[in-house]
């Protein structure tokens, strides 16, 4: 599993699970992305071309609407901390309100404190970023929004955490491209046709 990562530092044993530092290890000299969950370290698959031009014009259009606020968004470069259950993930877009959580290490790579996060769907992740990565989200204390768009057609759903009952979530969804997602949590909205105005299968 490990041995095709890279060479150096020398992969773990394959008879046993990775552990968190091991992953670290060997994720930040690998020139690929790869998550970590339960002892398992996942390779990245890459995406399509609406699906980095989604996830491209989803990061601008939070940028400009959270400038000059007191949160700041990311993109998919920076790794996801998800204490509860150890892993380690990087969503598409996130968006952190107030000072980062940094892992206390020397790289400043990775954050624990997320308050809203986006993915972009592909055929080969809407599966699992709508089950196995949700139900591993709702364990971060900070997360308020989480959002998906598929990446084939015009559809948003979006999940916003209940402050009041804890463990509930409301859902939103639509497929409506003049459609405007509250995300009330970080302060701005999110136009749809803002996020989907390159794709191939939006007409011009």
């Amino acid at each position: 599993m490990a041995t095709a990562l890279l060479t150096a530092p020398p992969p773990p044993p394959a008879t046993g699970p990775v552990s968190a530092a091991e992953y670290l290890a060997l994720e930040r000299a690998s020139p690929e992305k790869h998550e970590f969950y339960d002892g398992v370290i996942l390779p990245m698959s890459g995406a399509s071309f609406d699906h980095n031009r989604i996830t491209d014009e989803t990061l601008v259009a939070l940028k400009l609407a959270l400038r000059q606020t007191a949160c700041q968004v990311v993109g998919s470069n920076l790794r996801v901390w998800i204490e509860a259950a150890d892993a380690f993930v990087y969503p598409d877009v996130l968006v952190i309100c107030g000072s980062p959580e940094l892992v206390a290490d020397q790289y400043l790579d990775t954050v624990s404190n997320p308050t809203l996060l986006v993915e972009v769907l592909s055929a080969s992740t809407r599966a699992h970023d709508r089950g196995e990565k949700f139900a591993l989200y709702r364990t971060i204390p900070s997360l308020q929004h989480y959002l998906l768009l598929d990446s084939r057609r015009v559809h948003a759903e979006l999940f916003t955490r209940d402050r009041e009952h804890v463990g509930h979530w409301h859902f939103q969804e639509t497929t409506d491209i003049a459609a405007v997602l509250p995300l009330t949590a970080v302060g701005c909205t999110l136009a749809l046709r803002n996020a989907y105005q390159l794709a191939s299968f939006v007409a011009t």
